[in-house]
């Protein structure tokens, strides 16, 4: 339990490489954009010769292509966003982009990481923060005769181990907002979006994929760490409603704020 509250819950392998093009492409489809059209990038190549964008928590990187093919524009580099900033790295990017920070956050608290974007950000430049809401996070039914019972109770009880086993809470996410706003960001926009009905097998098949991880993390008894529940029971009486079309349904939130 100790290295779980200090580690990153998910993994760095294959699998996690597919769960995490899955989850960007989903994020695409949904938004209909990467960067939030009021954030202005420029059209002519000698404007954009000076216009950066970092992209903070990119995953384990695995689902980009080697770098040999990535555009020459495109760097990339580890960096801990908890840790202090590299001089070379403050003031330096018009964009700051950060995605699913969910199972990184600590304490309830993502002040930490605006700090730092903001650190990095030039003065007029965008932070652009876009997260699933865990607080929104339910079974949901096709129909009314079929029952949701089972899966909600597996999302209660990753939720739960989730909490007790590394402190992860979810208020923070609905008042992301007004977290940007006391660290002096000005509000561009903040938007929050359902998933569509055609969103809702991909999430669920997604989200499913990250849980399946968490059944490493179980007790002697076959409990998920910090619950009593039974993970192999939960999986298979979720994986019931599931065949009968039972999907999750999460909310999406994005936050676009602007250093003064």
């Amino acid at each position: 339990m100790a290295g779980m509250e200090k580690s990153y819950i998910l993994n760095r392998e294959f699998k996690d490489s597919l769960r995490l093009y899955q989850q960007h492409w989903m994020w695409k489809y949904r938004l209909g954009w990467n960067l939030h059209p009021l954030i202005k990038v420029p059209e002519s190549s000698k404007e954009g010769e000076s216009f950066k964008i970092a992209d903070v928590g990119a995953g384990n990187g695995a689902y980009f292509p080697a770098r040999e093919h990535l555009p020459k524009i495109v760097t990339m580099e580890t960096l801990n966003a908890l840790d202090d900033i590299p001089a070379e790295l403050v003031g330096v990017f018009d964009v700051v982009h950060v995605r699913t920070f969910t199972a990184v956050i600590r304490n309830n608290n993502p002040g930490p990481i605006i700090a730092n974007a903001i650190k990095m950000l030039k003065s007029g430049g965008h932070l652009q923060w876009d997260e699933m809401d865990m607080g929104s996070l339910v079974a949901k039914r096709p129909n009314e005769a079929t029952s949701g019972k089972a899966m909600q109770y597996l999302l209660e009880g990753c939720l739960l181990s989730m909490k007790e086993t590394m402190g992860l809470k979810f208020d923070w996410i609905s008042r992301l907002d007004e977290i940007f706003r006391e660290h002096g960001l000005d509000i561009v926009d903040t938007f929050r979006l359902d998933a569509t009905n055609d969103l809702l097998k991909p999430m669920t098949d997604n989200f499913l994929t990250g849980m399946e991880m968490m059944s490493c993390y179980v007790d002697g008894e076959g409990n998920m760490v910090g619950t009593k529940r039974n993970w192999v029971e939960m999986w298979s009486k979720a994986g019931e409603e599931i065949n009968r079309g039972v999907t999750i349904s999460m909310d999406m939130l994005v936050i676009v704020g602007r250093k003064t």
